[in-house]
Protein backbone atom coordinates (compact mmCIF):
# COMPACT_ATOMS: atom_id res chain seq x y z
CA UNK A 1 0.00 0.00 0.00
CA UNK A 2 2.85 2.38 -0.87
CA UNK A 3 1.80 5.18 -3.22
CA UNK A 4 3.27 5.53 -6.68
CA UNK A 5 6.26 7.85 -6.47
CA UNK A 6 6.66 9.35 -9.91
CA UNK A 7 9.35 11.83 -8.93
CA UNK A 8 9.32 15.44 -10.05
CA UNK A 9 10.70 15.18 -13.55
CA UNK A 10 7.91 17.29 -15.03
CA UNK A 11 8.27 20.23 -12.69
CA UNK A 12 10.96 22.08 -14.63
CA UNK A 13 8.95 22.29 -17.83
CA UNK A 14 5.23 22.77 -18.19
CA UNK A 15 3.43 19.71 -19.40
CA UNK A 16 -0.31 19.21 -19.23
CA UNK A 17 -0.05 17.15 -16.07
CA UNK A 18 2.78 16.79 -13.60
CA UNK A 19 3.04 13.62 -11.55
CA UNK A 20 4.03 14.67 -8.05
CA UNK A 21 6.30 12.50 -5.96
CA UNK A 22 4.91 11.65 -2.54
CA UNK A 23 5.86 9.84 0.64
CA UNK A 24 3.36 8.44 3.12
CA UNK A 25 3.22 10.29 6.42
CA UNK A 26 3.81 7.29 8.66
CA UNK A 27 2.50 7.18 12.23
CA UNK A 28 4.67 5.99 15.10
CA UNK A 29 3.24 3.76 17.83
CA UNK A 30 5.16 2.53 20.87
CA UNK A 31 3.36 -0.48 22.37
CA UNK A 32 3.73 -0.23 26.16
CA UNK A 33 2.88 -3.50 27.91
CA UNK A 34 2.36 -3.89 31.64
CA UNK A 35 4.72 -6.71 32.70
CA UNK A 36 3.64 -6.83 36.37
CA UNK A 37 3.16 -10.21 38.03
CA UNK A 38 -0.62 -9.90 37.87
CA UNK A 39 -0.39 -10.15 34.04
CA UNK A 40 0.38 -13.85 34.62
CA UNK A 41 -2.47 -14.46 37.07
CA UNK A 42 -3.72 -16.38 35.17
CA UNK A 43 -1.32 -16.30 32.27
CA UNK A 44 -3.65 -18.03 29.82
CA UNK A 45 -6.28 -15.30 30.32
CA UNK A 46 -3.98 -12.27 30.23
CA UNK A 47 -0.37 -12.46 29.02
CA UNK A 48 -0.78 -15.12 26.33
CA UNK A 49 -3.97 -13.74 24.69
CA UNK A 50 -2.41 -10.26 24.59
CA UNK A 51 0.81 -11.54 23.07
CA UNK A 52 -1.09 -13.53 20.44
CA UNK A 53 -3.44 -10.65 19.59
CA UNK A 54 -0.44 -8.40 19.00
CA UNK A 55 2.24 -10.72 17.67
CA UNK A 56 0.80 -13.89 16.11
CA UNK A 57 2.06 -13.80 12.53
CA UNK A 58 -1.18 -15.16 11.07
CA UNK A 59 -3.80 -13.42 13.20
CA UNK A 60 -2.07 -10.67 15.21
CA UNK A 61 -2.29 -6.97 14.42
CA UNK A 62 1.39 -5.95 14.29
CA UNK A 63 2.64 -8.12 11.42
CA UNK A 64 0.22 -6.89 8.70
CA UNK A 65 0.69 -3.26 9.77
CA UNK A 66 4.47 -3.16 10.17
CA UNK A 67 4.96 -1.47 6.78
CA UNK A 68 2.34 1.20 7.55
CA UNK A 69 3.24 2.01 11.17
CA UNK A 70 6.63 2.63 12.76
CA UNK A 71 6.36 0.39 15.81
CA UNK A 72 8.41 0.48 18.98
CA UNK A 73 7.95 -1.62 22.11
CA UNK A 74 8.41 -1.25 25.86
CA UNK A 75 7.43 -3.50 28.74
CA UNK A 76 7.68 -2.43 32.36
CA UNK A 77 7.66 -3.99 35.81
CA UNK A 78 8.44 -2.40 39.15
CA UNK A 79 11.30 -4.17 40.87
CA UNK A 80 12.74 -1.83 43.54
CA UNK A 81 10.16 -0.41 45.97
CA UNK A 82 10.66 2.88 47.75
CA UNK A 83 12.54 4.65 44.94
CA UNK A 84 11.90 8.22 43.76
CA UNK A 85 9.66 8.45 40.72
CA UNK A 86 12.46 9.35 38.32
CA UNK A 87 14.97 6.78 39.58
CA UNK A 88 15.83 4.27 36.81
CA UNK A 89 16.08 1.57 39.51
CA UNK A 90 12.32 1.85 40.07
CA UNK A 91 11.49 -0.49 37.21
CA UNK A 92 12.87 -2.82 34.60
CA UNK A 93 11.89 -1.43 31.21
CA UNK A 94 12.64 -3.64 28.22
CA UNK A 95 12.57 -1.72 24.94
CA UNK A 96 12.76 -2.23 21.20
CA UNK A 97 13.75 0.91 19.24
CA UNK A 98 11.19 2.42 16.88
CA UNK A 99 11.34 1.34 13.26
CA UNK A 100 9.42 0.43 10.13
CA UNK A 101 9.05 -3.31 9.40
CA UNK A 102 9.91 -3.93 13.04
CA UNK A 103 7.85 -7.06 13.68
CA UNK A 104 10.74 -9.54 14.00
CA UNK A 105 12.69 -7.38 16.45
CA UNK A 106 9.65 -6.86 18.65
CA UNK A 107 8.66 -10.52 18.48
CA UNK A 108 12.07 -11.70 19.64
CA UNK A 109 12.19 -9.39 22.66
CA UNK A 110 8.52 -9.67 23.62
CA UNK A 111 8.44 -13.47 23.41
CA UNK A 112 11.50 -13.74 25.67
CA UNK A 113 9.68 -11.79 28.39
CA UNK A 114 7.24 -14.66 28.73
CA UNK A 115 10.05 -17.05 29.67
CA UNK A 116 11.32 -15.08 32.69
CA UNK A 117 10.58 -16.79 36.06
CA UNK A 118 7.73 -15.16 37.96
CA UNK A 119 8.41 -12.78 40.83
CA UNK A 120 6.63 -9.97 42.63
CA UNK A 121 6.49 -7.22 40.06
CA UNK A 122 4.67 -3.92 40.50
CA UNK A 123 2.94 -1.47 38.12
CA UNK A 124 4.71 1.94 38.06
CA UNK A 125 2.84 3.11 34.95
CA UNK A 126 3.74 6.80 35.22
CA UNK A 127 7.46 6.04 35.47
CA UNK A 128 7.33 3.83 32.37
CA UNK A 129 5.28 6.34 30.38
CA UNK A 130 7.74 9.12 31.15
CA UNK A 131 10.63 6.99 29.84
CA UNK A 132 8.73 6.22 26.63
CA UNK A 133 7.73 9.87 26.17
CA UNK A 134 11.40 10.90 26.18
CA UNK A 135 12.14 8.27 23.52
CA UNK A 136 9.31 9.53 21.33
CA UNK A 137 10.37 13.14 21.73
CA UNK A 138 13.88 12.22 20.60
CA UNK A 139 12.60 10.27 17.59
CA UNK A 140 12.84 12.13 14.27
CA UNK A 141 11.40 11.07 10.94
CA UNK A 142 11.02 12.65 7.50
CA UNK A 143 8.30 13.63 6.86
CA UNK A 144 7.14 14.05 10.47
CA UNK A 145 4.17 11.88 11.38
CA UNK A 146 1.80 11.52 14.32
CA UNK A 147 3.06 9.75 17.44
CA UNK A 148 1.15 7.53 19.83
CA UNK A 149 1.57 5.37 22.90
CA UNK A 150 -0.55 2.21 22.99
CA UNK A 151 -0.81 1.39 26.70
CA UNK A 152 -2.00 -2.10 27.65
CA UNK A 153 -2.45 -2.89 31.34
CA UNK A 154 -4.38 -5.31 33.49
CA UNK A 155 -4.75 -3.19 36.60
CA UNK A 156 -4.45 0.06 38.46
CA UNK A 157 -1.07 1.77 38.78
CA UNK A 158 1.11 2.19 41.82
CA UNK A 159 4.18 4.44 42.01
CA UNK A 160 7.89 3.94 42.47
CA UNK A 161 7.70 5.18 46.05
CA UNK A 162 4.49 3.32 46.98
CA UNK A 163 4.48 -0.12 45.31
CA UNK A 164 1.87 -1.92 47.38
CA UNK A 165 -1.08 0.45 47.16
CA UNK A 166 -2.78 0.98 43.82
CA UNK A 167 -3.03 4.76 44.17
CA UNK A 168 -0.78 5.99 41.36
CA UNK A 169 -3.58 7.28 39.12
CA UNK A 170 -2.70 10.97 39.40
CA UNK A 171 0.90 10.54 38.26
CA UNK A 172 -0.17 8.28 35.39
CA UNK A 173 -2.71 10.83 34.17
CA UNK A 174 -0.06 13.56 34.48
CA UNK A 175 2.32 11.54 32.29
CA UNK A 176 -0.37 11.10 29.62
CA UNK A 177 -1.25 14.81 29.75
CA UNK A 178 2.44 15.68 29.38
CA UNK A 179 2.63 13.36 26.39
CA UNK A 180 -0.35 15.07 24.78
CA UNK A 181 1.21 18.49 25.38
CA UNK A 182 4.28 17.18 23.51
CA UNK A 183 2.12 16.08 20.57
CA UNK A 184 1.94 12.41 21.55
CA UNK A 185 -1.48 10.76 21.85
CA UNK A 186 -2.19 7.81 24.14
CA UNK A 187 -4.46 4.88 23.27
CA UNK A 188 -5.67 2.75 26.18
CA UNK A 189 -6.60 -0.91 26.50
CA UNK A 190 -7.34 -2.80 29.70
CA UNK A 191 -7.19 -6.58 29.84
CA UNK A 192 -8.85 -8.86 32.37
CA UNK A 193 -10.81 -7.49 35.32
CA UNK A 194 -8.77 -4.25 35.42
CA UNK A 195 -9.36 -3.38 39.08
CA UNK A 196 -6.24 -4.42 40.92
CA UNK A 197 -6.16 -5.61 44.51
CA UNK A 198 -5.76 -2.76 46.96
CA UNK A 199 -7.42 -0.08 44.82
CA UNK A 200 -9.90 1.72 47.09
CA UNK A 201 -12.93 2.49 44.92
CA UNK A 202 -14.18 4.96 47.55
CA UNK A 203 -10.98 6.98 47.55
CA UNK A 204 -9.87 6.94 43.92
CA UNK A 205 -11.02 6.12 40.41
CA UNK A 206 -10.20 2.46 39.87
CA UNK A 207 -10.49 0.07 36.95
CA UNK A 208 -12.47 1.28 33.95
CA UNK A 209 -12.94 4.71 35.51
CA UNK A 210 -9.17 5.15 35.48
CA UNK A 211 -8.92 3.83 31.92
CA UNK A 212 -11.49 6.44 30.90
CA UNK A 213 -9.43 9.15 32.59
CA UNK A 214 -6.26 8.03 30.79
CA UNK A 215 -8.07 7.94 27.45
CA UNK A 216 -9.45 11.45 28.00
CA UNK A 217 -5.99 12.72 28.94
CA UNK A 218 -4.57 11.05 25.82
CA UNK A 219 -6.91 13.06 23.61
CA UNK A 220 -6.67 16.32 25.51
CA UNK A 221 -10.22 16.03 26.91
CA UNK A 222 -11.35 16.96 30.44
CA UNK A 223 -10.50 14.41 33.11
CA UNK A 224 -12.94 13.55 35.89
CA UNK A 225 -11.55 14.71 39.26
CA UNK A 226 -10.93 11.98 41.83
CA UNK A 227 -12.87 11.81 45.08
CA UNK A 228 -11.88 14.49 47.59
CA UNK A 229 -10.27 11.89 49.85
CA UNK A 230 -7.84 10.84 47.12
CA UNK A 231 -5.45 13.64 48.06
CA UNK A 232 -4.82 11.82 51.35
CA UNK A 233 -3.69 8.63 49.63
CA UNK A 234 -0.12 7.54 50.31
CA UNK A 235 0.91 7.93 46.65
CA UNK A 236 -0.10 11.59 46.74
CA UNK A 237 1.60 12.23 50.08
CA UNK A 238 4.84 10.66 48.84
CA UNK A 239 4.71 12.84 45.71
CA UNK A 240 4.54 16.07 47.67
CA UNK A 241 0.95 16.11 48.89
CA UNK A 242 -0.64 17.83 45.90
CA UNK A 243 -2.27 16.48 42.75
CA UNK A 244 -0.08 16.87 39.66
CA UNK A 245 -2.65 16.34 36.89
CA UNK A 246 -5.14 18.82 35.49
CA UNK A 247 -8.78 17.92 36.20
CA UNK A 248 -12.16 19.25 35.20
CA UNK A 249 -13.45 21.88 37.61
CA UNK A 250 -16.66 19.95 38.15
CA UNK A 251 -17.64 16.31 38.07
CA UNK A 252 -17.72 14.96 34.55
CA UNK A 253 -14.97 14.25 32.07
CA UNK A 254 -14.69 13.49 28.38
CA UNK A 255 -15.82 10.37 26.58
CA UNK A 256 -12.68 9.31 24.71
CA UNK A 257 -12.71 5.77 23.39
CA UNK A 258 -10.94 3.10 25.39
CA UNK A 259 -11.33 -0.66 25.56
CA UNK A 260 -11.61 -3.08 28.46
CA UNK A 261 -11.22 -6.49 26.84
CA UNK A 262 -11.97 -9.60 28.88
CA UNK A 263 -11.33 -12.24 26.23
CA UNK A 264 -9.09 -12.92 23.21
CA UNK A 265 -11.75 -11.98 20.64
CA UNK A 266 -12.50 -8.64 22.33
CA UNK A 267 -8.78 -7.96 22.64
CA UNK A 268 -8.09 -8.59 18.96
CA UNK A 269 -11.02 -6.36 17.94
CA UNK A 270 -9.89 -3.56 20.24
CA UNK A 271 -6.28 -3.63 19.05
CA UNK A 272 -7.28 -3.80 15.39
CA UNK A 273 -9.65 -0.87 15.77
CA UNK A 274 -7.14 1.35 17.53
CA UNK A 275 -4.20 0.62 15.23
CA UNK A 276 -6.23 0.88 12.04
CA UNK A 277 -7.46 4.20 13.36
CA UNK A 278 -3.94 5.63 13.52
CA UNK A 279 -2.73 4.24 10.17
CA UNK A 280 -2.12 7.25 7.95
CA UNK A 281 -3.86 8.29 4.75
CA UNK A 282 -1.71 11.43 4.35
CA UNK A 283 1.02 11.84 1.73
CA UNK A 284 3.78 14.43 1.75
CA UNK A 285 4.39 15.97 -1.69
CA UNK A 286 7.73 16.97 -3.18
CA UNK A 287 6.02 20.09 -4.54
CA UNK A 288 4.00 22.93 -3.04
CA UNK A 289 0.61 23.61 -4.57
CA UNK A 290 0.70 27.30 -5.40
CA UNK A 291 -2.47 27.40 -7.50
CA UNK A 292 -5.97 25.97 -7.33
CA UNK A 293 -6.00 22.58 -5.53
CA UNK A 294 -9.16 21.39 -7.26
CA UNK A 295 -7.22 21.17 -10.54
CA UNK A 296 -5.30 18.26 -9.06
CA UNK A 297 -5.98 14.60 -9.75
CA UNK A 298 -5.74 11.92 -7.06
CA UNK A 299 -6.22 8.29 -8.07
CA UNK A 300 -6.73 5.36 -5.73
CA UNK A 301 -5.87 2.55 -8.11
CA UNK A 302 -8.00 3.47 -11.11
CA UNK A 303 -10.61 5.35 -9.06
CA UNK A 304 -10.50 9.13 -9.29
CA UNK A 305 -11.19 10.78 -5.94
CA UNK A 306 -13.04 14.08 -5.52
CA UNK A 307 -11.39 17.14 -4.00
CA UNK A 308 -12.85 18.39 -0.69
CA UNK A 309 -15.25 15.46 -0.54
CA UNK A 310 -15.69 13.67 2.83
CA UNK A 311 -14.89 10.45 0.98
CA UNK A 312 -12.35 11.96 -1.38
CA UNK A 313 -9.24 14.05 -0.69
CA UNK A 314 -8.13 17.36 0.76
CA UNK A 315 -4.96 19.46 0.67
CA UNK A 316 -3.19 20.24 3.96
CA UNK A 317 -0.44 22.85 4.43
CA UNK A 318 -0.28 23.22 0.63
CA UNK A 319 2.02 20.18 0.37
CA UNK A 320 0.15 17.22 1.87
CA UNK A 321 -2.72 15.26 0.37
CA UNK A 322 -5.01 13.44 2.80
CA UNK A 323 -7.39 10.72 1.63
CA UNK A 324 -10.63 10.88 3.59
CA UNK A 325 -13.53 8.73 4.76
CA UNK A 326 -14.42 5.67 2.74
CA UNK A 327 -11.48 6.26 0.39
CA UNK A 328 -9.06 6.10 3.35
CA UNK A 329 -10.71 2.93 4.61
CA UNK A 330 -10.41 1.36 1.16
CA UNK A 331 -6.76 2.41 0.83
CA UNK A 332 -5.88 0.71 4.12
CA UNK A 333 -7.28 -2.67 3.05
CA UNK A 334 -7.02 -2.74 -0.75
CA UNK A 335 -3.31 -2.36 -1.42
CA UNK A 336 -4.15 -0.04 -4.34
CA UNK A 337 -1.53 2.67 -5.01
CA UNK A 338 -2.11 6.39 -4.80
CA UNK A 339 -1.14 8.56 -7.79
CA UNK A 340 -1.15 12.36 -7.44
CA UNK A 341 -0.84 14.91 -10.24
CA UNK A 342 -1.41 18.61 -10.84
CA UNK A 343 -1.14 20.88 -13.87
CA UNK A 344 2.45 22.07 -13.75
CA UNK A 345 1.48 25.74 -13.51
CA UNK A 346 -0.24 24.97 -10.20
CA UNK A 347 2.84 23.68 -8.36
CA UNK A 348 6.40 24.67 -7.52
CA UNK A 349 9.18 22.26 -6.41
CA UNK A 350 9.95 22.04 -2.67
Amino acid sequence: MIPVNAGSAGLMGCNDKTAVGSKPVTPTVVIVVDNSSSMFEPRDMLWDPLFNALMDRASGVVYPMQDKVRFGFASYKGVSPGKPEGDPACATITKVPIGINNYDSIYDVYSDLGTVPLGKWETPTAHALNVVIKDLQADVQDPPGPKFILLVTDGDPDTCAVPNQQCGQDLSIKAVQDAKAAGIGTLVIGVGDIIGPGCDTNATRCGQQHLQDLANAGQGLPVEPPPASYQYQQCVAQAGGALKSTYAEKAGGGAAQFFAAKGPAELKTALSGLLNGVASCTFDLDATVSGEPSFGTVLLGSQRLTYNDPNGWRLDNMHQVTIQGAACDLFKVSGDPIAISFPCEQVVPR
